[in-house]
């Protein structure tokens, strides 16, 4: 086996032609997980060659003298000037670093961007999620290492091609067998590289602006406070009733009014109601013109309908406890994940109780986009004869009537997200024995970090132990070539087969995310009426109008004592946030 070094006038050319008139003296090829290879080689000066204008150089093995076949090995290009020089010899160092590296990075970024954004958000997907925004700002989008977050995957760099591919964390492509009779004596090296993970507690939140709106009726809450059940008075109070209604203020505005003089019987059938006041006896000191007088009563019956908008702070959390049961013993950590703000989008504005609409006005309703076909005025419910329903409402809350996000789909894949970096994380803890070993290279000269090794010796339990590359270093000069390989060992401790059982436990999750009810977005009149105060109803009226002796008294203290009606409303734009925190199930890996 004799190595061979060339120079090239592109990096990762591909001509496989080697002109072979450049010796080599000795070569350190260098590679680590998640880096460029990186190679250091002395060779001796061509007279016929200027190494100062050489910009690129490979690399190959000649393995079969006979046939002068040469298998190449690494392609990279110049650093800088030589390392040392001397008349008889030269010490360069090379990085296989592609020129479109950085191409290929935003190639990578992109195509995981596109995949993403053709998933349909509001589905649990049963396949693996690598990304969601919602854990990253659009700085981040920027930075390829994001799109690992969910998998036990990094970079691999082809030494030979510069291709960018994906190596996962505990095992590898190719497994390569390799017997204690083929490591060098005492070069075997054993060291604790971490201590795992074994408990992971998961602390996931989000927060938003809700922002509310309904329509209640204000009249029934009034009328019940008269002793009749509908409101009535001694006096004509529909104007001073009328002008009650002007409270086009925080966050309340009057949409429609209707209240009028009505006969109760027919509102209240099968009641007696009394039309007029008890008789009162005027002019009680004249025995000639004593006599007795009636006053009429007034009833109202309607509606006053009011249209409410909130906006209120909400702040949402779930925890959960994630357990390798493989590893006794180990560390534990709090992860905190905090999701982006979510918020539905205001290009659409949301549908509105008694309002105008004209033909191609777009709202949000019910989680979808609706356009308007035809000219009208809403009324207090929507009717889809008057709009065309356009497409599903492309935004995390689906609407903003959401009182959970964590019960929405896009939410339980968050946590499905959040369990797959978590486990991630764990995955690549649990690889925390690292083996380092010296081998003759003849063999395993094409071994790098995306293939796995078994090493059969009586020194492990059950006499041999797999783990991933995560460092080969070839040493090679005229007396000896040696490859050094590192490996990452779990110990039989890594995590597989952990997204069928991800799967399974957010299917099973909506009883847990409901067994706490939030309270009702839509808010009742309870909630909005603070207080309504009746002063002067018809029972005070008749009982200070029986002591007066005549009608211009009467009538006199019916006008100052005319019946009101006040009404407290409780402020909506709440300062405060609603925040609320959901305990999850454990998640126990086996």
């Amino acid at each position: 086996m004799k190595f061979i070094f060339d120079w090239c006038q592109e990096i990762y050319e591909e001509k496989n032609n080697w002109r072979g008139d450049v010796k080599i003296l000795d070569l350190d090829i260098f590679q680590r997980e998640g880096s460029f290879a990186c190679a250091k080689v002395s060779i001796v000066p061509n007279e016929y060659c200027s190494f100062f204008s050489k910009k690129y150089a490979k690399i190959g093995v000649l393995t079969d003298e006979e046939n002068s076949k040469i298998e190449l090995l690494f392609s990279g290009r110049v650093i800088s000037f030589p390392i040392s020089l001397d008349a008889s010899y030269i010490k360069l160092e090379l990085i296989a670093e592609p020129d479109n590296y950085q191409k290929q990075l935003s190639e990578f970024i992109q195509k995981n961007i596109t995949e993403y954004n053709q998933q349909n958000k509001h589905a649990i997907e049963k396949k693996i999620i690598n990304f969601d925004e919602l854990f990253f700002n659009n700085n981040d989008l920027s930075n390829p290492t994001v799109f690992l977050e969910g998998q036990s995957n990094q970079f691999y760099w082809d030494m030979k091609n510069g291709k960018l591919s994906l190596s996962n964390i505990n095992k590898g492509i190719r497994n390569f067998e390799i017997f204690e009779n083929q490591i060098l004596d005492r070069s075997i090296k054993i060291s604790l590289a971490r201590e795992p993970y074994k408990n992971v507690k998961i602390n996931l939140s989000v927060n938003w602006i809700q922002y509310l709106s309904g329509l209640i009726d204000l009249y029934p809450s009034i009328a019940a406070k008269f002793s009749d059940g509908i409101v009535n008075s001694l006096t004509n109070i529909q104007k001073k009733f009328k002008k009650l209604c002007e409270i086009d203020k925080n966050g309340y505005r009057l949409l429609h009014y209707d209240v009028k003089e009505v006969n109760p019987s027919q509102i209240i059938p099968m009641q007696n109601f009394s039309l007029t006041s008890n008789e009162i006896i005027v002019d009680r000191d004249s025995k000639e013109n004593k006599k007795s007088i009636k006053f009429k009563k007034f009833y109202f019956f309607g509606e006053i309908l009011l249209n409410w908008n909130q906006q209120q702070k909400r702040s949402e959390s779930v925890t959960i406890n994630v357990t390798n049961k493989k590893i006794e013993h180990g560390k534990e950590k709090i992860l905190h994940l905090k999701l982006n703000p979510i918020q539905l989008s205001k290009q659409y504005p949301n549908w509105n109780f008694f309002s105008k609409y004209m033909i191609g006005d777009k709202v949000l309703f019910d989680g979808f986009i609706w356009e308007c076909n035809q000219k009208h005025i809403s009324g207090n419910k929507f009717d889809e004869n008057n709009w065309n329903k356009i497409k599903k409402i492309p935004d995390a809350l689906i609407n903003d009537y959401s009182s959970s996000f964590f019960e929405t789909a896009r939410g339980k894949n968050s946590i499905k997200y959040a369990l797959q970096n978590t486990i991630a994380l764990m995955n690549y803890s649990s690889r925390y024995v690292e083996i380092s070993f010296l081998t003759e290279a003849e063999n395993f000269i094409y071994v790098n970090v995306s293939d796995q090794i078994t090493l059969h010796s009586k020194k492990f339990n059950g006499e041999k132990i797999t783990g991933k590359i995560i460092k080969t270093q070839l040493l090679a000069n005229n007396k000896r070539k040696l490859m050094r390989i590192t490996i990452g060992c779990t110990l039989g401790n890594d995590i597989t087969d952990s997204n069928e059982k991800i799967n399974e436990y957010i299917a099973e999750l909506q009883n847990c995310l409901n067994n706490k009810k939030n309270k009702s977005n839509t808010l009742e009149v309870s909630d909005i009426i603070r207080e309504i105060e009746i002063k002067n109803p018809p029972e005070y009226q008749e009982q200070i109008i029986s002591e007066k002796n005549s009608i211009k008294e009467i009538v006199s203290q019916l006008k100052k004592h005319s019946t009101d009606i006040k009404i407290s409303l409780a402020p909506l734009n709440s300062e405060y946030t609603l925040s609320e925190t959901k305990k999850l199930p454990d998640f126990i890996l086996n």
